[in-house]
């Protein structure tokens, strides 16, 4: 699968919540937009399932025009944008039978999707439980669950951890990394949790103002340090990407097998003060934090 935005751009009246915004989504994995409350997570995703109409540009799923082939590509998409709300009157299987007859679920196909999803998301307990007497978490799974009925390539997930306590939250994570054990989807995730981000995400974008501020892997392979001290050959070390920050300090990305040579190597060539491991993605927002 492959979801393409190019040159969106969305208004309200004056207000530009969003773009000119260019992105191309062509990985498996929890791909995660981050950004503070207020950065356009929430408008880019209305956008991507038709919830807001963009102002300008086009989006594209596998090549096809969404506003052409609308139907066809939300056959393929799980949606949970903003909090999930349900007829308080129903039960949690009231509504996934709803949602699997929507998709051409019936009889004993849709029970066994049912139970499939609710065990993936935890929710089996509390299914035959009206939805009004849910908590927040219990809600948040249940929708998830929705989201998840015939088994979507592409998942569209809205901050499904706010509001949550701290247990509810790290549930849902799980959750979320389990759906993304083997790689079979592309889990469109909105986040401002750096934690969150950092721990669940192949890839990180990071939003601000309605713009791409930064794109960066979330690579458990490599580890980000902070050098400081004598950079002296430092640039020329073979086997890293460097970025100089100052005159006595350095970004640098290594492979993590390689750490323990290079820490034997810059220590006895160069007068290092200071090693400090650090996450990529507070590293980038506290670059541009500094612009």
């Amino acid at each position: 699968m492959e979801i393409k935005f190019e040159n969106i751009v969305k208004n309200y009246g004056k207000f530009r919540a969003l773009g000119p915004l260019n992105l191309t989504i062509s990985q498996n994995g929890i791909i995660t937009i981050l950004g503070p409350n207020g950065a356009g997570k929430t408008t880019l995703l209305k956008v991507l399932v038709g919830l807001a109409k963009p102002s300008e540009g086009k989006i594209y799923v596998n090549g096809k025009d969404f506003q052409n082939s609308r139907k066809e590509i939300l056959q393929k998409m799980g949606i949970l944008v903003e909090q999930p709300e349900f007829y308080p009157y129903l039960t949690g299987r009231e509504i996934l039978e709803f949602t699997g007859k929507l998709k051409g679920l019936w009889g004993e196909d849709l029970k066994k999707e049912i139970q499939r999803v609710s065990e993936i998301t935890g929710s089996v307990d509390f299914l035959d439980k009206k939805v009004g007497k849910y908590s927040r978490g219990m809600k948040q799974r249940l929708g998830i669950s929705v989201a998840l009925v015939n088994d979507p390539p592409i998942m569209i997930l809205d901050e499904p951890t706010f509001g949550i306590d701290p247990l509810g939250s790290l549930e849902i994570r799980e959750v979320l990394k389990n759906l993304n054990k083997n790689k079979e989807k592309i889990i469109l995730f909105t986040t401002h949790i750096i934690e969150e981000a950092s721990y669940l995400s192949d890839r990180i974008i990071i939003l601000e103002s309605g713009l791409i501020r930064s794109d960066t892997l979330n690579d458990s392979d490599y580890v980000l340090i902070k050098v400081t001290g004598n950079l002296t050959n430092l640039e020329n070390y073979r086997g890293i990407t460097f970025k100089k920050l100052s005159e006595d300090q350095a970004l640098i990305r290594i492979k993590r097998n390689d750490l323990p040579h290079f820490n034997r190597e810059i220590t006895h060539n160069n007068e290092i003060m200071f090693i400090e491991r650090s996450s990529q993605v507070e590293e980038a927002i506290r670059e541009l934090s500094n612009h």
